[in-house]
């Protein structure tokens, strides 16, 4: 009874961030890929580029529940590699003290909330169920 509010909670909160992070890295785009670079990812300017257009992208999709599980998944992996690049440290950290702090990294976060969309997808209140209502497009078990 609460899936699709939760659904649709969580796809405005996660959508909206990566919304708000992507316009954020698309004003100092500059200054993203000189960052990129100094962490060592090639082709610092072309990455920062995708990854700004995939987060305004993606979060535009989430918050309005379009191709919802699509863009989840794509989320995911860059929070995925965000993790791997920047916060790596800190996850093996986390990990080797078999402690709850790995919770602490918000990428982490993002990438489990992202997780439960995927699985899940965005719920009732979404173009995507409105879509498949429209054209009796619901996957067959």
């Amino acid at each position: 009874m609460l899936q699709p509010f939760a659904a649709l909670a969580t796809r405005l909160v996660i959508g909206w961030a990566f919304f708000i992070e992507g316009i954020e890295k698309c004003r100092h785009y500059a200054t993203l890929a000189e960052y990129f670079a100094s962490i060592h990812i090639p082709t610092s300017y072309v990455t920062a580029a995708i990854v700004a257009g995939i987060e305004v992208v993606g979060g535009a999709c989430l918050i309005v529940g379009f191709g919802t599980r699509i863009a989840a998944v794509v989320l995911a992996s860059v929070r995925i590699a965000a993790i791997l690049a920047v916060y790596k440290a800190e996850v093996l950290a986390a990990i080797r003290s078999a402690d709850a702090d790995i919770l602490n990294v918000t990428p982490v976060l993002f990438v489990m909330f992202l997780m439960w969309l995927v699985t899940y997808g965005a719920g009732a209140f979404s173009v995507d169920r409105m879509f498949f209502a429209k054209y009796d497009m619901r996957p067959r078990t």
